[in-house]
């Protein structure tokens, strides 16, 4: 009798045992990912290659103004607030606004630190260089939507074509989403959804999703097969008096969607 209370009790405090082992597991594993922080939607990333206007838009949104130079490389990102205001009793809104560097060596770990909080992706393309550069564009721009949209897949997207001043040289942008869709192809091939790899660590958020394929893989890519909205404008980042009409239709359609983005 006092042999089997003896396991009787001997059981008991192994389930116990048991019990509190996994009660404890459980708990350390929800309190190291609920306590992690996680960013708020709200952000707005400008991304493109080096050269394609991405901060002269920037300091237009941020400051109201453009900057006295073309070109910018810079190995950080760029952060600032743009006030949309909706012109309704809705009142205005502040959008925080990333401006991610087009260096090589660092836009992917800029692209990784704040894919979680971004809510909308500005993708500037210098349409005068474009018809010689649309591999590297192509190749650039499919990796940030892939590292985006698997944070947030229906991801809306304004491709801003630059330097449309240039009307005899610059690829309009009709022309320009053509061969970005063809390329996408040759770059889902090629990569697929191994572009994370691509990531240089340092101060990434190393715990994103990693980038997923874009479109239906059965099909030639369309930027319609994606769940967000993609638009493509014209614009000219840097106007003198022969474009400052055009600038000031652009920015109107920009500040547009972004209000459209932060408040459907």
């Amino acid at each position: 009798m006092a042999t089997e209370e003896s396991n009787t009790l001997l059981i008991i405090s192994v389930v116990i045992a048991v019990i509190a082992v996994v009660t404890s597991f459980v708990f350390l594993y929800f309190k190291g990912t609920l306590g992690k922080s996680v960013p708020k939607r709200d952000t707005i990333i400008i991304a493109g290659c080096s050269g394609a206007g991405k901060t002269q838009l920037f300091a237009k949104l941020v400051t109201g103004k453009g900057l006295d130079f073309d070109t910018v490389t810079s190995l950080t990102a760029g952060t600032g607030t743009y006030t949309a205001k909706s012109g309704s009793n809705d009142g205005s809104a502040e959008i925080p606004i990333i401006d991610i560097p087009g260096h090589g060596r660092v836009r992917t770990r800029y692209l990784r630190k704040y894919a979680r909080s971004c809510k909308g992706l500005i993708f500037v393309i210098d349409s005068v260089s474009f018809s010689k550069e649309v591999s590297d564009v192509a190749e650039y721009m499919y990796e940030v939507i892939s590292t985006l949209t698997a944070c947030y897949a229906e991801l809306p997207i304004l491709v801003v074509c630059n330097k449309q001043d240039f009307v005899f040289r610059a690829s309009k942008p009709d022309g320009i989403r053509t061969k970005l869709e063809s390329e996408f192809n040759v770059v889902r091939r090629t990569q697929g959804a191994a572009l994370d790899s691509t990531a240089d660590g340092g101060d990434a958020d190393d715990d994103i999703p990693s980038p997923v394929p874009l479109g239906t893989a059965s099909k030639p890519f369309s930027f319609g097969q994606l769940a967000g909205k993609t638009e493509f404008i014209r614009f000219v980042a840097n106007a003198q008096l022969k474009g400052a009409e055009e600038e000031l239709t652009a920015m109107h359609a920009i500040t547009d969607w972004l209000l459209g983005v932060v408040k459907p």
